[in-house]
């Protein structure tokens, strides 16, 4: 008795609950992104909007990155309202470890990778990183529940670096964010973990700009695990 009395009270929690957070973007495109709930698609362009920020004001240049990342995700017509909202949104202050924990319950680590990656890309769509954004991006990697491995795997394969996709065995074992004293299982599993964070798939839904982006980051990943095999002698 006491344990259907439990699934009644936890059913009827259930239901006031998902009245209580709106459901309200559902993308008519049918991305990965439909049917996040609306703090979610606020949280993602306060983080935006806080990103561009950093380094005192927002740039003509960040903004013109930003746009076609927007309407990847969200649609053409709704990522007309959530420019409208970014424009908002860069005038106010963020909360940033609250809008940080939305994403960071919200998406799986391959999503939070993705993002990541845009932000990075916002940093450096001026050509150039200030320690300001830097740290930040820091700080956003702890919050949104990756680790500082992430971080440098995307600041490493960034594609403003060398294009070659030839990695020396030194920036290769920074590249997987192993040592050079790793066991063969730890080179392993340093690829297969970010195999299936960085996989160029995970982008399809989001702009050609971050899909490229992150095909050639994938490939210089894979070519630091061959590199780093090749020295070992590794089958």
């Amino acid at each position: 008795m006491g344990f259907i009395l439990f699934l009644l009270i936890a059913f009827l929690v259930f239901r006031i609950a998902s009245k209580l957070i709106p459901n309200t973007w559902a993308s008519s495109n049918n991305t990965r992104w439909s049917g996040m709930k609306y703090d979610f698609q606020s949280s993602l362009i306060s983080l935006i909007a806080y990103m561009m920020k950093a380094d005192g004001s927002a740039s003509t240049e960040e903004l013109d990155f930003v746009k076609p990342q927007l309407e990847r995700i969200f649609g053409e017509t709704r990522a007309k309202h959530t420019i409208l909202q970014l424009r908002e949104m860069l005038k106010n202050n963020i909360e940033l470890y609250e809008v940080s924990q939305v994403i960071n319950r919200s998406l799986d680590e391959q999503s939070k990778c993705t993002i990541l990656s845009i932000l990075y890309g916002i940093a450096m769509a001026d050509g150039n990183m200030s320690n300001e954004e830097w740290q930040l991006l820091i700080r956003i990697t702890e919050y949104i529940g990756l680790n500082r491995r992430d971080l440098d795997t995307i600041r490493i394969t960034h594609t403003d670096n060398d294009n070659e996709v030839d990695p020396s065995v030194d920036t290769s074992y920074k590249i997987l964010g192993i040592e050079k004293t790793a066991s063969e299982e730890q080179v392993k599993r340093a690829f297969n973990s970010l195999a299936k964070k960085f996989c160029p798939i995970m982008t399809n839904n989001i702009s050609k700009e971050a899909h490229d982006d992150a095909q050639i980051r994938f490939s210089k990943i894979q070519e630091a695990y061959e590199t780093i095999c090749s020295s070992r002698g590794i089958k």
